[in-house]
């Protein structure tokens, strides 16, 4: 448990953001599919020249929001890289979205992934648009900033009328309950206090 005072794991971020998805109403969860940070790695090192059977087997491009979990590790089998950012492709106006708690650009290992991605979903790359969203004020909150930019686009969908891109909800103040409830949650796990 001690990951959740600080940098967030692979294996942390993956399950908050598949317990995340498994509690969407089922309206929401056939629009969106999550892709965890193993697969985006997948993705980034597999060097076979085809790797569509990644994105067919994950349903990648089968729904209309794709969230890909994006570590910026930078070699094949290195499980830490130093930061989490949230690229979203929203599959109705073909566009690539990119959220991150410190970067206003967007990195050149992310246009280097999101070019490999639309060649595989058949999709003209555009520019990556860069989300205002609430930026981190610590060296070590970027994993929770990524989940919790996964918690607000998701319940955003529950309301059309609303932009998917409104993180007014998205406080210091709920950042900080935050960890401490997903803290909570992954403990009581642990010992066996409570089922997902």
């Amino acid at each position: 448990m001690e990951s959740l005072n600080g940098w967030l794991s692979d294996a942390i971020v993956n399950f908050i953001a598949l317990h995340l998805y498994q509690k969407l109403p089922n309206d929401i969860k056939d629009k969106v599919n999550i892709v965890d940070s193993n697969m985006c790695d997948s993705i980034k090192y597999d060097p076979r020249p085809d790797i569509s059977d990644i994105f067919e087997h994950n349903k990648i491009n089968n729904q209309r929001w794709q969230f890909f979990l994006y570590n910026n590790n930078t070699q094949n089998g290195n499980i830490r890289g130093t930061h989490w950012s949230l690229i979203v492709f929203n599959k109705e106006d073909k566009n690539f979205y990119f959220l991150d708690s410190i970067n206003t650009g967007v990195p050149l290992l992310v246009k280097k992934f999101v070019s490999k991605i639309c060649s595989y979903m058949k999709v003209r790359m555009k520019s990556i648009m860069p989300v205002q969203c609430p930026k981190q004020q610590n060296g070590t909150d970027c994993g929770i900033y990524l989940i919790e930019y996964v918690n607000v686009i998701l319940w955003n969908l529950h309301f059309p009328a609303k932009s998917w891109k409104n993180f007014d909800l998205l406080t210091a103040e709920r950042l900080k309950k935050s960890r401490s409830s997903w803290r909570k949650l992954l403990t009581d796990l642990i010992l066996g206090r409570t089922s997902v």
